[in-house]
């Protein structure tokens, strides 16, 4: 008798555990119903059309001034002029078409140095671009050789900050980690060949192709993590080192290689070299 009063006692608390697991399944239904709907009105009301959102550019065109609207404007009309044609259609992509700038503006000497004789080396900078002082001893020569003057090996990347030559012989010293090196660019006949010595140990010397690599050679035999620029450490990316650069083509009369420099290389991207004669 007991125990059957047990079974059943049993049998009605399994059913009464059945119907609270049940009970609560469906309370976290209707919960998560509830936030589903809470969300999705939110959302609603964020994309009213009552309160359109305002953009970046939106916020900027509110504040600009009438001078500053006038450029934009203008700006924007050459770009419009660059993609599409008079009928509106979508210009193809060519080598004479560039949509975007390469660097910054190489110095013209000319115009803003028009009282100097020129620049001559030594001359020290330190600024945040050469990462620590930087010493330019030699400018250097333009290569020889007629139109290896103007082969794409001996002149700097898309990519770097200006577009210039590499003058065979140029040389500056640098201080890195309390020690100084010496750099150099030497004549490699189908390229030049950036060199970089420990003056404090002459047989310490890194070469390579770009102006980054023998730096990046001597990272890795001291097994430093340290990302670096070549040309910054060469002093390339210093306006200064330019207007050398820019003096010593003017020596040299050197008119196609200067046009090369103010165009960014675009005019060697489109064949506008013109072909000299050689003595």
């Amino acid at each position: 008798l007991k125990v059957s009063m047990n079974l059943a006692r049993l049998k009605a608390l399994g059913i009464d555990v059945a119907r609270e697991k049940l009970d609560l399944e469906n309370a976290k239904k209707k919960t998560k119903t509830k936030k589903h709907n809470n969300a999705s009105k939110k959302r609603t009301e964020f994309s009213s059309p009552s309160e359109p959102r305002v953009t970046r550019r939106q916020r900027m065109m509110q504040n600009e001034t009438s001078e500053e609207r006038a450029q934009r404007e203008a700006a924007e009309k050459v770009q419009r002029d660059e993609l599409f044609d008079g009928d509106g259609k979508r210009k193809r992509a060519s080598k004479t078409t560039h949509t975007k700038s390469r660097g910054m503006e190489f110095p013209n000497v000319r115009e803003e140095f028009p009282n100097s004789l020129g620049m001559f080396g030594p001359f020290a900078m330190k600024t945040p671009k050469t990462n620590g002082p930087v010493t330019v001893v030699e400018v250097g020569e333009v290569v020889s050789g007629g139109r290896r003057r103007f082969a794409s090996e001996f002149w700097s990347r898309s990519g770097c900050l200006y577009h210039h030559p590499y003058l065979i012989g140029y040389k500056a010293e640098k201080v890195f980690q309390g020690r100084v090196y010496v750099m150099e660019i030497v004549d490699g006949e189908d390229r030049p060949m950036f060199r970089v010595t420990d003056k404090e140990a002459p047989g310490k010397t890194f070469v390579g192709e770009t102006p980054t690599a023998p730096w990046y050679d001597l990272l890795i035999s001291k097994r430093l993590g340290t990302r670096i620029s070549g040309p910054q450490f060469f002093g390339f990316s210093e306006r200064t080192t330019m207007a050398a650069i820019g003096f010593q083509l003017e020596k040299n009369g050197e008119k196609e290689m200067l046009k090369q420099c103010y165009s960014k290389g675009y005019a060697m991207d489109d064949g506008e070299v013109e072909e000299e004669e050689e003595n």
